[in-house]
């Protein structure tokens, strides 16, 4: 993308309602994130200053009121700096580049994109001057940090035993066991960890059975009790005291985990909650045409603490107003909660929950998808970005096993053509933007390289394109890289990562010839078969051969299914009570 429309695409989002104008409107001479303001602040020998924002963020909010509100704060930062605010939901590759500083994040980078230094979280006007002062009286006597580091690559695809066991200790080591969830003051639903806990309770682990029970509990208690949707985050170090803002991605990973708990051990408490994610997502945080926005705001009013607010009822609270809801239309929202709500559906039947995916797709299809099968952030040629195209991609393989209809694996496949044409990183991993996307060259991050290793290799057992596992490698490479492996408190995603590529998926199959009541019946209990890395398919012999053709099936003249795993598949069931007996004598359950 040329950066002249990345220029203005930013500014289009940045006079849209997700970007707030500070409190002294235009004493601050903020500039939008570009290759002009690199090369302004090249022109004027001055650091350029990016701040990270959220909308949604309360702190971020006391910043703008109480920091960039003080004269003495907006003259400083005219005279000394190239001044820079985005909305990190409008540029995700920026987001998840310094999502680990937490919004707002302040970064200080010179005019050739070397990072001066970072600082996370507001900071009051004398200690923000203070360092404004610093850095531009000397630049490099703040703790300075190259920019654009690639981590070593590991010489192989895939984890060695050393770091298999390291990441296993770690995880186990990062576990709260008075509260559930990651010891850590700020507790919040880690969907990794959770989803590697179900993967060794499959394998017969009470003791990870139990952390996903305890982590679970907590998590429901963020959930709002009167209008329904998780709330990011609680402090103190427990369950009971939730920061307010609700962001889609929050909503997403709720639905997900949820949805895996549910199949795996089915429990009233785990219905409720997605129940109440899904009415969440369909009173406030979607449109009247089924578009999903990206979050609802912590603060009733900007910068002052809404705890009386949310302990109101319903009519209580409509009574005093409604906190801001971002009604941007992003490729990324929508595909992380299209592929929630299909999850939802495979596990529980909900109809309401798929009907909300479909409807979501068909507008990002419709609007945002560009004629290279890829997808744009705010518009179909906004970006690219990674993020944009991989939960796209994820979503469109979730409607694919959810539906069997191979329409969905198609689109999914041009998706993943796309994310490896565009977005491959030489040194390993897929980076968060394409080049020319803006004025730091992209870098891959974790989370994202995690979820994308995960959905090539999927793809690949779907498609049976070996393209696909080839990519997956790629990116584990930078997974599995030293650095990388030890860059936090844990990652258990990588564990997951590195266990899927060395086996194949648990596959069950319904034959049939026509779409008829025993086909659907059989592929219905299909979908209730536990884990995320299975591969359910529906093979309609009127649509055509299996994309994968890996295994041979019985020409019949009745629906069957077939429960496939370690290289050998069960005879053909014919019943629903049938097919039961089948699973509950392979699984376990």
């Amino acid at each position: 993308m040329a950066i002249g429309r990345a220029i203005g695409g930013a500014m289009m989002l940045l006079g849209a309602t997700a970007w707030a104008a500070p409190q002294t409107k235009d004493a601050i001479d903020w500039q939008v994130w570009s290759d002009a303001a690199f090369e302004q602040a090249r022109a004027q020998n001055k650091p350029v200053y990016l701040y990270l924002e959220a909308v949604w963020c309360h702190w971020c909010h006391v910043m703008q009121r109480e920091t960039f509100g003080n004269p003495a704060v907006a003259d400083l930062l005219n005279e000394q700096v190239v001044a820079v605010r985005v909305d990190h939901d409008a540029m995700p590759d920026l987001a998840n580049r310094y999502r680990a500083w937490g919004w707002p994040a302040q970064i200080w980078l010179t005019a050739d994109g070397r990072e001066l230094a970072k600082r996370s979280g507001y900071m009051p006007p004398d200690r923000f001057r203070s360092l404004v002062q610093r850095i531009a009286d000397d630049p490099d006597s703040v703790d300075a940090e190259p920019a654009n580091a690639v981590p070593r690559i590991a010489g192989d695809d895939g984890l060695d035993p050393a770091q298999r066991e390291a990441l296993t200790t770690r995880h186990l080591d990062a576990y709260d066991p008075g509260h559930g969830g990651l010891d850590l003051k700020k507790k919040f639903l880690d969907a990794d960890s959770v989803a590697y806990d179900l993967w060794l309770a499959r394998q017969g682990d009470a003791a990870a059975a139990k952390r996903v029970s305890q982590t679970l509990a907590g998590a429901i208690k963020l959930i709002d009790p009167v209008w329904g949707g998780a709330y990011q985050y609680s402090v103190h170090g427990n369950w009971d005291n939730p920061h307010y803002e609700k962001l889609m991605r929050t909503q997403a990973r709720y639905l997900r985990i949820f949805s895996l708990a549910q199949q795996q051990s089915p429990d009233p408490a785990y219905q409720q909650a997605l129940n109440d994610i899904r009415d969440y997502l369909a009173r406030f945080l979607s449109s009247d045409d089924g578009v999903f926005f990206v979050s609802q705001d912590a603060d009733l009013i900007k910068g002052e603490k809404a705890h009386d607010y949310f302990a109101l009822d319903d009519a209580d609270r409509r009574a005093r107003g409604m906190p801001a809801i971002d009604r941007h239309r992003y490729a990324s929202t929508n595909g992380q909660a299209i592929e929630g709500l299909a999850m939802m559906f495979a596990a529980t039947g909900d109809e309401q929950a798929l009907a909300m995916a479909r409807r979501a797709a068909d507008w990002a299809l419709a609007v945002r998808r560009n004629e290279a099968g890829g997808f744009g952030h705010a518009a179909a040629d906004d970006g690219p970005y990674l993020a944009d195209n991989l939960f796209m991609a994820r979503a469109m393989l979730e409607l694919h096993r959810v539906t069997g209809e191979p329409t969905w694996l198609r689109r999914a496949a041009a998706t993943a053509d796309f994310i490896a044409a565009t977005f491959r990183h030489d040194a390993g991993g897929f980076a968060g933007g394409a080049e020319g996307t803006g004025p730091l060259r992209p870098v891959p991050d974790i989370d994202e390289n995690i979820a994308t290793v995960r959905f090539f290799n999927l793809l690949s057992h779907y498609t049976g394109d070996s393209r696909y596992r080839e990519a997956a490698d790629h990116g584990m490479r930078y997974l599995a890289a030293s650095d990388v492996v030890a860059r936090r408190i844990s990652d258990p995603g990588i564990l997951l990562a590195d266990r899927e590529l060395g086996t194949d998926p648990v596959h069950v199959t319904v034959v049939s010839r026509t779409d008829n009541t025993e086909a659907r019946g059989l592929f219905r209990r299909a979908l209730e078969v536990p884990g995320w890395y299975r591969r359910v398919e529906w093979w309609n012999r009127e649509r055509g051969a299996l994309p994968n053709p890996d295994v041979t099936y019985p020409d019949l003249e009745q629906s069957a299914a077939f429960f496939c795993a370690d290289q050998r598949c069960s005879r053909p069931q014919f019943s629903v009570a049938g097919f039961e007996s089948l699973l509950a004598e392979r699984l376990g359950r």
